[in-house]
């Protein structure tokens, strides 16, 4: 959410399929995808009322907000937060 400019690679992508949130690390879930850096305040920054605004706006849909802290878990999880 920080908007930084990274390689294509060096970033997460979150899908929205089927009205489901969704890590896609390889880049190859069809739909909408926005992409978010490992960063502990990035992963946080999902969280706000802000972040969560952004995200529906990338993604050009709603998600329930339990698929959102899941996201949010295993970021944290897999960056090792």
């Amino acid at each position: 959410m920080c908007s930084k400019k990274e390689e294509k690679g060096r970033l997460i992508r979150i899908t929205l399929k089927e009205g489901r949130l969704m890590l896609d690390w390889k880049g190859v879930l069809g739909g909408r995808g926005a992409y978010i850096c490992g960063d502990i305040g990035c992963i946080k920054g999902l969280l706000t009322k802000k972040g969560v605004q952004r995200l529906k706006k990338a993604l050009r849909g709603s998600f329930e907000e339990d698929g959102l802290l899941q996201v949010a878990d295993e970021l944290r999880a897999l960056c090792g937060r």
